[in-house]
């Protein structure tokens, strides 16, 4: 059988829609035993949005390639060390490497 959908997407687009798909089902998600996020967790994800939001608006980059820089780099420095808390320092110390009056065109 031929997936012309899949020929045209992402690995990355996949594997989302993939985790939309167990999330979808209820029987599945609860066999992968996933634990719902905290407040705090909920609130550090707000933030990284927020942050790779301006990331793209002001410094004109791309959100998912900044997350993924983020993440390729802490996974590089510390493995063990992987938290949202650390992805959003990062994110906010890399916004702070474009000076807001100068947005490049």
């Amino acid at each position: 059988m031929i997936h012309y959908f899949t020929e045209l997407a992402s690995e990355e687009y996949i594997d989302y829609l993939k985790c939309q798909l167990l999330d979808a089902d209820p029987q599945l998600s609860s066999m992968l035993a996933r634990p719902e996020p905290s407040e705090e967790d909920l609130a550090v994800m707000h933030l990284i949005g927020e942050l790779l939001d301006r990331l793209e608006s002001e410094a004109h980059l791309d959100k998912a390639i900044a997350l993924r820089a983020v993440v390729d780099r802490i996974v590089k420095e510390s493995p063990g060390d992987i938290s949202l808390t650390r992805i959003a320092a990062m994110l906010t110390a890399l916004l702070e490497q474009f000076p807001l009056g100068d947005k490049a065109d």
